[in-house]
């Protein structure tokens, strides 16, 4: 088992009042790795964030194995550069490298990701696979995998991708990607064949060609509604959808290309599978009680953290407006009651008005990764800044959640106005597709919480 990076943290960037919550966090997943037995692990920029000596002691007493090529940190190099693994008669090399734009901690540099790969298939001899985790755009793999034809698999992790079946790159190597933000589980079955060198996917030459004319003729459709849809938003949208399809058509002529480059030669032969990591996925009980423990320590993380940063702009990690709103600008939703009671009646038996009761029936609301979309007002000027902010009367994803802070509106109706009809903006700031698992369906959902009445 291995992982390519970004478990502990999203970004190079992480607010001081986050770092004790986020490394408890931490030290649960490497826990839970470990559980699992995994063979190595490349921390991603975001990880190294919770600072690189506290996450390789970490992983240290957790035994998880942190394998990084190309980062130096005050001049010495803080992971070792790969793993080697043999498993049934296989020796396999995991080296783990980073995009060299990568933004890093102070102390840290990234370098280039070639060299430093070759010097570790230089140090460890021959080996009968090459694992790369690679924490980098997926172009990069292709330069990467062009420049060390050794490398017969990337697991990229650098953009979030999700590849239902592996992507071929030069030098007949793959590449693999289970998406982001632990959702799915890849499974990757290899098939070593005598003298063979590098990896193909049965029928990937049939599979791409077959997608590649889809794509063409998706292009296509989209182009001649472009010619028919005249001036305005509808020309527009079919021009958008003209270059999205343009996009895919090339990429998918790049790949196939380098799959007929790679002939007639005998080559290992590589499926995937990728599972979406559900409700329906039982959970471990021994992690499940690692994860419960944890809960109360984050809690208090979050509490002690609080008293040193909340009310500041370091609380969100933001940098103060000019003409902010003041203090307690949003009133909560029992102060619309009086003039607005059909959506009142309306909006009570919603998930919305239980999305705070929701987090603390699970012990979550004071997880700083979640209470924000379940909140009225939350990181907000004049709203909530830490979710020990919150009040009963802003608890729940209120009227003011989608209409704005509405203290003055109360005060004043005719001299402070709210926003009438919401856009679908303020709706995919939290169903986004990643934090509701992509259940947010707009023709759906929206309708349910149209208001009715006065």
């Amino acid at each position: 088992m291995v992982d390519a990076g970004d478990f502990a943290w999203k970004s190079a960037g992480l607010p001081s009042v986050r770092l004790p919550q986020q490394r408890r966090k931490a030290e649960l997943q490497l826990a839970a790795f470990a559980k699992g037995g995994i063979d190595a692990l490349a921390p991603g920029d975001g990880d190294l964030a919770l600072g690189p000596t506290w996450l390789q002691d970490a992983a240290r007493v957790a035994g998880v194995p942190l394998v990084l090529a190309n980062v130096r940190c005050e001049g010495s190099a803080p992971f070792a550069p790969a793993a080697v693994v043999e498993r049934g008669g296989v020796k396999s090399v995991i080296a783990g490298v980073m995009a060299e734009r990568s933004r890093m901690p102070e102390g840290c540099v990234v370098g280039r990701p070639a060299p430093a790969l070759q010097s570790v298939l230089d140090a460890v001899g021959p080996v009968d696979l090459v694992i790369v985790l690679s924490h980098q755009d997926p172009q990069d793999d292709a330069a990467l995998a062009s420049a060390i034809p050794a490398a017969d698999i990337f697991v990229n992790a650098g953009s979030g991708a999700s590849l239902s079946q592996p992507r071929a790159l030069p030098g007949a190597a793959v590449q693999l990607a289970a998406g982001s933000r632990g959702k799915k589980l890849g499974v990757a079955t290899i098939t070593l064949r005598g003298d063979a060198e590098g990896f193909e996917t049965e029928g990937a030459r049939q599979a791409l060609a077959a997608r590649l004319d889809r794509m063409r003729a998706r292009l296509a459709t989209a182009r001649a509604q472009v010619d028919a849809a005249g001036d305005g938003g509808k020309k527009k949208r079919a021009e958008r959808r003209v270059a999205h399809f343009s996009d895919e058509v090339g990429r998918l002529e790049a790949e196939l290309e380098v799959v007929l480059a790679s002939g007639t030669q005998p080559r290992n032969a590589i499926s995937t599978v990728l599972r979406g990591l559900t409700d329906a996925v039982a959970d471990d009980p021994e992690v499940a009680a690692m994860l419960e423990a944890a809960k109360v320590e984050i809690d208090a993380a979050a509490r002690t953290a609080a008293r040193t940063a909340i009310g500041t702009d370091e609380a969100q990690g933001r940098q103060p407006e000019a003409g902010a709103e003041p203090a307690a600008a949003y009133a909560g939703s029992q102060a619309c009651a009086g003039c607005h009671p059909g959506p009142m009646a309306q909006w009570k038996p919603t998930p919305h008005a239980t999305a705070w009761s929701s987090l603390v029936e699970v012990n979550r609301q004071m997880d700083l990764d979640c209470w924000t979309c379940h909140a009225t007002g939350a990181g907000q000027l004049g709203g909530p800044q830490h979710p020990t902010e919150v009040t009963p009367e802003l608890a729940g994803v209120g009227c003011e959640s989608c209409h704005g802070a509405g203290a003055a509106h109360a005060r004043s109706p005719m001299e402070h106005g709210l926003v009438g009809k919401p856009g679908l903006d303020v709706c995919t700031a939290c169903h986004d597709g990643e934090q509701d698992g992509g259940r947010f369906d707009p023709e759906t959902y929206v309708p349910a919480v149209v208001h009715t009445g006065p």
